[in-house]
């Protein structure tokens, strides 16, 4: 497998991106932090979540939009600060910034990235930056 029109849930796409990715880049996007409680705990509650089909409802004026922050987002989310998206995908920041201006939806740019914040200012959008990480104790600087 290797064509994402090929791609029918979220499995397939990361054996794509395991097949096409340097394994250090695949691995640093794939595996979670440090004892991978955070993981495994988004794991659980995600296949916890359950559908409700409804049908013969009238669904041809359904408003996605949700307010964020003080502002409106045309979908009920934003796209999270996504470290050196670069490596995986040439200007891959950028590209993330075109995506969520064009959905209507917030981008964060992370404190990591490998594009400069000017660059993603001229996109346009609604853009975020994810703030410096701060250590309260001199002995972790």
């Amino acid at each position: 497998m290797g064509r994402l029109d090929h791609c029918y849930n979220i499995a397939d796409l990361r054996e794509v991106a395991r097949k096409r990715l340097p394994k250090g880049v695949f691995e640093y996007l794939d595996l979670g932090t440090e004892d991978m409680v955070s993981l495994e705990n988004n794991r659980r509650v995600i296949k916890e979540i359950k559908l409700l089909n409804k049908v013969l409802v009238d669904v041809s004026k359904i408003d996605t939009s949700a307010d964020i922050l003080g502002a409106r987002a045309a979908l009920p989310f934003a796209i999270a600060p996504t470290g050196i998206a670069g490596l995986t995908w040439h200007e891959g920041e950028l590209e993330l910034a075109k995506a969520a201006a064009k959905a209507g939806v917030p981008f964060t740019l992370a404190t990591g990235s490998n594009t400069a914040m000017e660059k993603i200012a001229e996109v346009g959008g609604r853009r975020w930056f994810q703030p410096l990480y701060v250590a309260r104790e001199a002995a972790l600087l």
